[in-house]
């Protein structure tokens, strides 16, 4: 992958999501967040994406059907 499109992809469809993922944040209970480890937010993004929207009831399918 070039690092045009390395850019291009995570403007395009990470940062929305980590936009998202912050907004949720702002509105939970931070107490009740224990599923999202910090290997996987330093690891593995999208795994750390997936689980705080399953967490929060919001991965009802693909996450691009949000947007």
């Amino acid at each position: 992958m070039q690092t045009s499109e390395a850019a291009s992809l995570f403007v395009n469809e990470y940062m929305p999501r980590y936009d998202r993922m912050a907004d949720m944040l702002d509105t939970c209970d931070h107490s009740n967040i224990i599923d999202v480890w910090f290997e996987d937010i330093f690891f593995d993004f999208e795994t750390a994406l997936d689980k705080v929207e399953t967490f929060l009831g919001l991965k009802a399918g693909p996450i691009f059907s949000y947007f």
